[in-house]
């Protein structure tokens, strides 16, 4: 069976599909999206990957789609809400509301019944036991400086961990060997996530800059798509480089 990070990666591109549909895309653009995918983007990621804690939750395997597909009808909802209709919270103005209403659409079938057994209270319920680190996050998006806080909480945690390895790391012999294989395919995923980290900033830069030239056309590149997704996931990166070198400075 496919790992769930791969799914939720999946689910993440089947949504942000849909800002790549003609009346989008075509020159001259025939329609313009409610909104935007850039602002949209953390959201959607935080939406898959609770998707995906659900089914695993329930014991549904995402290889039978047969029974209910991964995106169950939230595709089309979300195709729906780019074209203007109030059938969800947008997604900038309640963050959370949009998650949830996706979570809740991919466990619908066509005609809005819940599958895989579930039901509206139940969703909710194991949103709530499985979901509640990312339903908080998407609640933090509505508050830049508590998501900076959490950023250099991860960095002070980081820094801590490669102080310490630094500290007691072996000077020579096969224990030296062993720690320095571990700690290179380290050191250039950190090189990778500062890259990534002032990729997040000259985005957000420039769309700043175009916001006030040029209205949002919603249509995002796939290249585009992936540095967004890319940007929502530095922090857990440097949570994740801060706990394998604790694993490192431990062994």
């Amino acid at each position: 069976m496919v790992d769930r990070s791969s799914n939720s990666v999946l689910l993440y591109r089947r949504w942000s599909s849909a800002w790549d549909a003609a009346r989008y895309t075509a020159e001259p653009t025939l329609r313009r999206a409610a909104f935007s995918l850039s602002s949209c983007a953390a959201q959607l990621e935080l939406a898959s990957e609770a998707v995906l804690r659900i089914r695993e939750a329930v014991g549904a395997s995402v290889d039978r789609d047969d029974a209910l597909p991964l995106e169950g009808r939230s595709g089309s909802l979300l195709a729906l809400a780019l074209d203007g209709a109030p059938v969800m919270p947008e997604p900038t103005k309640d963050p959370l509301g949009f998650v949830q209403a996706l979570v809740h659409a991919a466990l619908q079938t066509g005609d809005g019944n819940y599958g895989l057994g579930l039901g509206e209270e139940a969703v909710t319920s194991l949103l709530q036991a499985h979901c509640g680190d990312l339903l908080a996050a998407a609640s933090r998006l509505q508050d830049p400086a508590a998501a900076l806080d959490d950023l250099r909480e991860s960095a002070a945690q980081l820094r801590g961990a490669v102080e310490k390895l630094l500290e007691r790391a072996p000077q020579a012999g096969q224990e030296a060997v062993a720690l320095s294989a571990k700690v290179l395919p380290l050191n250039r995923e950190m090189r990778r996530l500062a890259e990534r980290l002032q990729l997040a900033l000259s985005t957000d830069s420039q769309e700043s800059s175009d916001a006030q030239t040029t209205a949002p056309t919603g249509s995002e590149t796939p290249e585009h798509s992936e540095e967004v997704l890319d940007q929502a996931e530095a922090e857990a990166e440097v949570e994740h480089s801060a706990e394998v070198l604790d694993q490192a400075e431990a062994e």
